[in-house]
């Protein structure tokens, strides 16, 4: 399962998204990670004990209302949250 969630920040333009996936997080499957569709993958952070990646996308072009992130066991989309 993907989770994700969306922030994005109108006064610099700025979308940030952090994901978690439990299958990858479980280490069941090396060497794959998290796309966030429409501007590239997502940086995985491990501290902790904790695991989750992360995207920071500047110069959005404005709010995209929602976005999705991809990985190897399917793909979630999630709304934009307005800062």
């Amino acid at each position: 399962t993907i989770d994700a969630k969306a922030q994005y920040r109108a006064a610099d333009d700025t979308l940030k998204v952090t994901a978690t996936s439990v299958l990858l997080s479980s280490g069941a499957i090396k060497g794959s990670g998290l796309m966030l569709v429409g501007y590239g993958p997502l940086t995985r952070r491990t501290v902790k004990g904790r695991t989750w990646w992360e995207a920071t996308v500047k110069y959005a072009g404005g709010n995209p209302g929602s976005v999705t992130v991809s990985g190897v066991e399917g793909s979630t989309t999630a709304p934009t949250t307005v800062r």
